[in-house]
């Protein structure tokens, strides 16, 4: 039996959002939107919220996954998609 030892998985640490706000902060943008948004809205209306100007694409593309994770983890409990398709759309139930 062979052992495979991995590399440690590095947390990628943002100024912006602390470990465990980034939910939060987009439950803050969903009671703000008069519509279903989706990730990305979210996550850029947050950035606005919090005056971040200087994100890179890959730091956008991380967050948004981020918080991606962090709706369908919380599915049918705050939030719900709305419609069908892909990008989905995210409200506050």
């Amino acid at each position: 039996m062979r052992t495979v030892i991995r590399a440690p998985i590095e947390l990628c640490a943002h100024s912006w959002f602390r470990r465990g706000t980034l939910f939060r902060h987009g439950l803050e943008a969903l009671r703000a939107a008069t519509k279903p948004l989706t990730a990305r809205d979210i996550l850029l209306s947050m950035q606005a919220a919090r005056g971040v100007t200087d994100a890179t694409a890959h730091q956008v593309r991380v967050l948004t996954n981020g918080l991606t994770r962090s709706l369908v983890n919380n599915q049918g409990k705050s939030v719900e998609t709305v419609g069908e398709g892909s990008p989905m759309r995210w409200a506050l139930i």
